[in-house]
């Protein structure tokens, strides 16, 4: 690997090759302005270097003209990366020896060979920078290029001109020089392609930005499946350990409207990441903010799939503590035009467990916290989830939040002491049953709450609200499918008590 280019893939291949490319051309201007140095020398200079300048002239002409003629061959068709492989080096060395050649041509006082030193040292600095290369197969290249001036110099050694062993030591450092500079530009390349994959993923763009870091579109290596990946880069190490912890236990989860676990570990720099199915669709704070309050038999539907994930989720011990329409996705499946993906349980409480019992931090977003949530985190559990569910209940009816304040601790606030209006309040032709138990899911007390995610599923079947048909979803989203932008999205900031 060190003796051939770091090309792993064709996406890679395809650079490559566009690189030698350049770099024969930059060879051409750089030849084309050598001969026009030398042209206009040949001008203004005495006669006696009229041949001498002629062949120069001549000579970086010739040159100009083999590289662009490589270049243009090279244009032709896709080279495999062996054929780069042999073309690179073989190009670099017909290049440095052409030069040699001709420079070597005429009798000078002036050091042919030194002239050749410098002209192809630029040679190599060129390709240094251009092509991706390893530092050691640049320093080989650059020495086979090199190494006709050992014989050049001893044969044409003149009074006072450096000896070969003195061309040697030139040629070496030359060449490790431009060993070098592949060196740093390798490394920079290696970096930013490990920047932009993690783990067996490669990042193709990134869809979410938040306080906590960045959520990428991604493919896998080597399934070519698409998904998201969210990379945690601005946490503590404890809150990532955490976080690491809790993807362990909800990548158990399987139920179909509860969003894929695929992957997590740590990247290189240590972040921890989690790679997730990718999901085409439209989270219901957006469908509300573009399409405004939905009807309630639509409404039903969405809630009782959320309850279904969460009954499963409760059943494990685990409490999602971020239920709001921003954390649930509608996507288009397979004969299901209103399929739910509920998102982001990397804020997940282990009711089960007892490491959290005596964390301080309120976690999730005040506009959808119990009460309980606020006042004793360690005390939380499923019933917290059905409160924030009430919330985005409410939110899908009317449009707007039941309780709202001027900052997160007046929010906050509310939600202990203010008792909400009635979403009937805010719309009309809302049916009495669907509404009291929307109202039983904002109880300030647990206990008034439904006992579980399940009891409330069965009781929102029970609404008079009608049935919601597929050919209604259908017909939306045939209406709606260009603005069903993908995106995921981050867990919301944590308030601290």
């Amino acid at each position: 690997m060190l003796f051939r280019s770091p090309i792993g893939n064709e996406a890679e291949r395809a650079h490559f090759q566009r690189r030698l490319e350049m770099t024969l051309l930059a060879v051409v201007v750089l030849q084309a302005t050598f001969c026009f140095v030398s042209l206009g020398t040949l001008l203004a200079g005495p006669i006696e270097r009229e041949r001498a300048t002629t062949i120069q002239c001549a000579g970086h002409g010739v040159v100009a003209s083999a590289a662009l003629l490589a270049a243009f061959a090279l244009r032709r068709r896709a080279r495999s990366i062996d054929a780069l492989d042999r073309f690179d080096a073989f190009a670099t060395m017909l290049v440095a020896w052409l030069t040699i050649g001709f420079t070597a041509l005429p009798p000078s006082g002036e050091g042919p060979h030194m002239v050749a030193l410098q002209i192809v040292t630029y040679v190599n600095v060129l390709r240094a920078a251009f092509v991706p290369s390893t530092a050691v197969r640049t320093f080989v290249v650059a020495s086979a290029a090199l190494l006709p001036l050992l014989p050049v110099t001893m044969t044409l050694r003149t009074s006072g001109g450096p000896s070969g062993s003195l061309m040697a030591v030139w040629c070496a450092l030359s060449a490790a020089c431009v060993g070098a500079i592949s060196w740093v530009v390798y490394g920079l390349g290696v970096h930013s392609s490990e920047t932009s994959r993690i783990g067996q993923y490669v990042l193709d763009a990134k869809i979410g930005q938040g306080a906590s870091g960045a959520v990428y579109r991604a493919t896998h290596a080597s399934l070519r499946r698409p998904a998201a990946v969210k990379l945690l880069t601005d946490v503590s190490p404890e809150a990532a350990d955490r976080f690491e912890r809790e993807v362990q236990l909800t990548a158990r989860l399987r139920h179909p409207n509860t969003i894929s676990i695929f992957d997590y570990g740590r990247t290189t720099d240590g972040f921890f990441y989690c790679a997730m199915e990718y999901l085409e669709g439209v989270d219901l704070h957006r469908l509300v903010e573009r399409e405004g309050p939905q009807r309630p038999s639509r409404v039903v539907h969405f809630l009782v799939q959320i309850c279904n994930a969460l009954e499963e989720a409760h059943a494990a011990g685990l409490v999602h503590r971020d239920i709001k329409p921003s954390n649930v996705m509608l996507v288009p499946k397979l004969g299901v035009h209103d399929a739910i993906k509920v998102l982001d349980f990397g804020l997940v409480y282990v009711a089960l467990g007892e490491e959290e019992a005596t964390s301080r931090a309120v976690v999730g977003t005040p506009l959808f916290m119990a009460p309980e949530v606020i006042l004793d985190p360690s005390r939380v559990d499923g019933r917290a989830d059905l409160y924030s569910l009430g919330v985005t209940a409410y939110y899908l009816l009317t449009g707007r939040y039941p309780l709202e304040g001027a900052s997160a601790v007046d929010v906050c606030i509310a939600q202990i002491y203010e008792e909400p209006e009635p979403p009937s309040s805010h719309v009309s032709g809302l049916p009495r049953s669907l509404e009291r138990l929307l109202m039983t899911c904002l109880e300030k007390s647990p206990e008034d709450r439904p006992r579980s995610a399940a009891v409330l599923a069965a009781q929102l079947r029970a609404c008079d609200v009608g049935p919601w048909l597929e050919s209604e979803a259908q017909e939306r989203w045939r209406g709606d499918s260009t603005d069903a932008a993908p995106r995921d999205t981050l867990p919301a900031a944590i308030v601290t008590t």
